[in-house]
């Protein structure tokens, strides 16, 4: 992982650019080996600024993402002349690409109602790119005792926030109230399934998943 920061505002006025990169590989070795090999890189560039307008402080942060993961996917047979010899169905093993690009953003605008009360409303809108799990892990998952399946076409999950909060200080009291809203779409999960082929599974997933699995909302 490397990590540049350029600092191009002052104390008073800050302005900052982050540039991160991540190159990862995930491998699960041994007798529990429930994910082939899966190879991942991940490049951020964000943006924060914060200055004051009008009497309000305004914080503002941006993010942009550039994520790849090349790993690998098991497609099950179910035909004759690919079944297992004693009867079981028989995977072939995949190559496959999950690349996605997305940006996040937030803005926290706060202001000084008084000397003890203070405003402030927060929006953010936030993308998160699967794991390598939850897109390529398919195989029993002996230390927790189940069958775990992943499914590479995952959405990214996407967070629409807004929170709307007041607080009090004084020397001897302090309070805090807000009231907030969070949506996320595409959001992944652990779902329990039971599938023909696997009995009980878990797996990770959304409602338009893979079409040999079963997949949570």
């Amino acid at each position: 992982e490397v990590q540049l920061v350029f600092e191009l505002g002052t104390d008073e006025a800050p302005r900052r650019i982050v540039v991160n990169h991540v190159s990862e590989e995930i491998a699960v070795l041994g007798e529990e080996t429930f994910m082939e090999p899966a190879d991942s890189t991940e490049t951020t560039i964000g943006f924060f600024a914060g200055f004051n307008a009008g009497g309000f402080d305004i914080d503002l942060g941006a993010r942009w993402d550039d994520i790849e993961r090349d790993g690998t996917i098991r497609e099950m047979h179910h035909e004759e002349e690919q079944v297992g010899e004693h009867g079981e169905a028989a995977f072939e093993l995949e190559p496959f690409t999950y690349s996605d690009q997305s940006v996040s953003a937030a803005v926290t605008i706060s202001r000084q109602l008084s000397d003890t009360l203070n405003a402030s409303l927060n929006l953010g809108v936030v993308n998160r790119a699967p794991s390598a799990m939850e897109l390529f892990m398919n195989g029993e998952h002996l230390a927790v005792a189940r069958y775990e399946l992943g499914d590479a076409n995952l959405d990214s999950e996407r967070s629409n926030n807004i929170d709307l909060g007041l607080s009090y200080a004084s020397d001897d009291w302090f309070a805090n109230v807000s009231v907030y809203s969070n949506q996320v779409d595409n959001y992944i999960y652990l779902q329990d399934e039971m599938d023909d082929d696997h009995g009980e599974g878990h797996e990770e997933g959304h409602e338009e998943g893979h079409d040999e699995h079963d997949h949570e909302g």
